[in-house]
């Protein structure tokens, strides 16, 4: 089973990273990619998350992250 990292950012969708092999090293990246959203002043809104590569997500959503930046 492959794995990737997709995410939205502001209304803009991507493919973070692609082609991790086992949970676990898509959960290590998963985890920097949220902490590097967070901390952008830039991002109003995130959302980040695991998916197989039948777009169902990592443990039925339990890597998936919203974060949410008041603007102002």
């Amino acid at each position: 089973m492959n794995y990737a990292i997709i995410r939205q950012v502001n209304g803009n969708f991507f493919i973070e990273a692609e082609g991790f092999t086992t949970p676990d090293s898509a959960i290590m990246a998963w985890y920097d990619v949220c902490k590097a959203n967070r901390a952008a002043q830039d991002v109003a809104r995130a959302t980040i998350s695991i998916v197989d590569e039948n777009l169902d997500p990592l443990d039925g959503g339990k890597y998936k992250e919203t974060i949410v930046h008041a603007q102002g």
